[in-house]
């Protein structure tokens, strides 16, 4: 029986709203390998064969997977082999495979479409600690209501010891958060859970009411992009009988702000008067049934933008609209 993996594995994956890592068959022979150092074990400016397994990395910005490597120049990150069997004791690579599988949806994608060989090709691979990546020193998860930036850096490298600090995080449920000092009714969580009309909150909540999306919202999952989350969060508007459109109007009545929302859309709100709320603001006006509680307290508790959209104006600037 494989070890069940330690708590720095699973709060280290739930830091992260996507898989971090993707592994595939190459598609094309043009894609060069982009490891570097003593982690390549392939010639310079070499090229990832056509069906060979490559790793590539997620691009926070552009939602799509890059930087591939060979699977043999791949450092397996702590994010991983944090999850895996301690190769000490167990060395059945069908237990790694099954530890590799299980990350499926949490940090690494395009297990399912391997082949059974390749499958085992990465478990062995896996299992071997001299291709893991050094431990790295994980960071404390806050307890307080506060956005992390868009890009953070990597920890910086610790000693061998695992952190001390609990795996709790009371992070906000987007990029839009509630600002530390706001009412505890509006906190939000890392796992957004989707109301459902006339079970979880009154039909119609949203009835004659306009709403535009900015941002991102990667803590409901589906598209990628600049597109990630905005289906399913423009569903659950419309299920609440609300009106979803692109552009800020004079029929507007709320701006849903998520993640890096663009920097043109929040002034033209802010301009015109509309009221700006978060993805746990939305959620709580749909459980109570009206957005008129949540936008009275957004009037006197702006809501909290840590950073915009690339290229827009005030880039890197934490603002309170």
């Amino acid at each position: 029986a494989m070890d069940t993996p330690s708590w720095e594995f699973y709060a280290e994956a739930a830091a992260e709203a996507v898989p971090l890592y993707r592994v595939e068959r190459a598609k094309s022979g043009r894609s060069l390998c982009k490891a570097q150092g003593s982690a390549r074990h392939c010639g310079a400016e070499e090229c990832i064969a056509k069906d060979e397994l490559r790793v590539g990395w997620l691009d926070s910005e552009s939602g799509s997977y890059g930087g591939w490597v060979h699977l043999k120049c791949w450092r397996v990150p702590n994010r991983v082999w944090l999850g895996l069997p301690d190769p000490a004791r167990i060395s059945d690579s069908a237990a790694f495979a099954r530890a590799l599988l299980s990350m499926g949806g949490v940090l690494l994608s395009g297990l399912a479409a391997l082949k059974p060989d390749e499958m085992r090709q990465l478990a062995r691979f896996c299992s071997n600690s001299a291709n893991w990546a050094r431990r790295v020193q994980l960071k404390p998860l806050s307890h307080t209501l506060t956005s992390r930036p868009a890009c953070t850096s990597p920890p910086s490298a610790g000693t061998a010891g695992r952190s001390a600090g609990g795996a709790g995080a009371a992070a906000s449920a987007s990029g839009a958060v509630v600002p530390s000092s706001s009412s505890s009714s509006l906190s939000a969580s890392r796992k957004f859970v989707i109301p459902r009309p006339g079970k979880d909150g009154p039909a119609n909540s949203l009835a004659g009411k306009t709403v535009v999306l900015s941002g991102i919202f990667p803590e409901v999952g589906g598209g990628t992009g600049l597109s990630l989350g905005k289906d399913k969060v423009t569903a659950m508007i419309q299920a609440f009988g609300g009106r979803v459109t692109s552009a800020i109007s004079g029929k507007t009545d709320v701006l849903l702000v998520g993640k890096e929302p663009g920097y043109a859309k929040v002034s033209q709100a802010q301009g015109r008067g509309v009221c700006l709320i978060s993805l746990e603001d939305a959620r709580q006006a749909l459980l109570g049934g009206s957005l008129e509680p949540v936008c009275r307290l957004r009037r006197t508790t702006p809501v909290h933008i840590e950073d915009f959209s690339a290229g827009g104006r005030g880039k890197g600037l934490a603002r309170r609209l």
